[in-house]
């Protein structure tokens, strides 16, 4: 290998959605993965999935730990953790002072950017402006900082980082290959011709389920299928519109587990994240367009949802105003009119896969 570089990769922790990214990194780095809080996978996001045992993982209790882990090794990179708590702060802080001491290159990476300020009730306002303090104090320090997207890109430029020290990593995930061949039309009795519209995500109030639910009523097409897939505690909210509303061709489908999800992408003729700002919290990223576009599915998002600023190009991807159910509507029959897009969804992934996401972080680790 020509390049090669001991990289120290803090963060959280790992959830499901991470692993094939740090398995992509670690074939183009000498990669080490320390997570401040190993717990945080399961408890959040509930989930257990298998973690490679090529992978090289430390799970730390303390700063100590952290800081005798960069003391102890000859690293030439170290990804300081996202600040997010307090805890991670300090984490940060230990970790930049310790590289500082030692000479090692440092990058900070984010997802973070934030609804327009009139979206932001005064304690979302407070809590940004004193996380942006944190970041920026952070941001400014390290020789490299890595953005999601355009959107956090723009983040970073808010909070006075140069735009010389800024990388554009775009983020990724991958479908897991699934263990099940089922045909969800015949499962649940749609036919050939009927247009199947997805929404697979936790149902809570800011992703906009019930603004779907609406949007495919008003469309007034018995030929449209609506598949629920997940839950939460909106849910039972949105049940009760599909009831009193007596709207046709909705489909719950319960909690899709992560190693079928690909399966449910495939067969979908759109897949639709309507995720709005909600007590000034957006969508950072939203990976789950990057997943359908990967098994061929075009995708409708909102300008809540960061991926969609990206991804959007008036084909494969449309982006449509947050909150707005004419706008989803409008969306669906426009994507819906244009027949089959498989080819040129999986096309459009390549730009955005989990394998072009870490080459972009080699590509930051050899800049420093």
């Amino acid at each position: 290998m020509e390049f090669t570089k001991k990289v120290l990769f803090i963060h959280n922790t790992l959830p499901e959605y991470r692993i094939q990214f740090f398995c992509e990194l670690n074939k183009l780095v000498d990669l080490t993965l320390v997570f401040t809080d190993s717990k945080l996978a399961s408890s959040i996001y509930q989930l257990n999935a298998a973690i490679p045992d090529n992978l090289k993982i430390i799970n730390i209790k303390n700063t100590k730990e952290l800081k005798k882990i960069i003391d102890e090794e000859s690293w030439d990179v170290v990804v300081l953790p996202p600040v997010d708590t307090l805890y991670q702060a300090k984490c940060a802080n230990v970790a930049l002072k310790a590289c500082k001491k030692l000479n090692i290159k440092t990058i900070y990476w984010t997802e973070k950017w934030e609804a327009p300020l009139f979206l932001q009730p005064l304690i979302k306002k407070i809590k940004n402006h004193l996380q942006a303090i944190l970041i920026g104090y952070f941001a400014k320090r390290t020789d490299l900082c890595i953005a999601s997207g355009c959107m956090s890109e723009k983040y970073f430029l808010s909070i006075g980082v140069a735009p010389s020290k800024i990388k554009i990593a775009f983020d990724s995930s991958t479908s897991p290959l699934s263990n099940i061949e089922e045909d969800v039309r015949l499962k649940y009795k749609i036919p050939k011709s009927g247009a199947i519209v997805l929404f697979l995500s936790r149902v809570v109030k800011r992703k906009g389920c019930d603004l779907l639910v609406k949007a495919v009523e008003q469309m007034k097409d018995d030929n449209v299928y609506l598949l629920i897939c997940g839950e939460g505690e909106h849910l039972q909210e949105v049940k009760d519109i599909v009831q009193t509303d007596k709207v046709k061709n909705v489909i719950f489908c319960g909690k899709i587990q992560p190693k079928d999800r690909a399966v449910y992408f495939a067969q979908s003729d759109v897949f639709v994240l309507p995720s709005y700002s909600l007590g000034g919290v957006i969508e950072a990223w939203g990976l789950t367009c990057n997943e359908a576009l990967e098994q061929g599915t075009p995708v409708i998002g909102t300008t809540a949802v960061g991926a969609v600023h990206d991804l959007a190009d008036g084909a494969c991807c449309l982006m449509v105003k947050e909150n707005d159910v004419n706008a989803l509507a409008m969306g669906l029959k426009d994507i819906l009119s244009k027949g089959n897009l498989e080819n040129e969804c999986k096309e459009r992934y390549m730009k955005f896969s989990v394998e072009n996401m870490a080459k972009s972080f080699c590509e930051a680790f050899k800049s420093c």
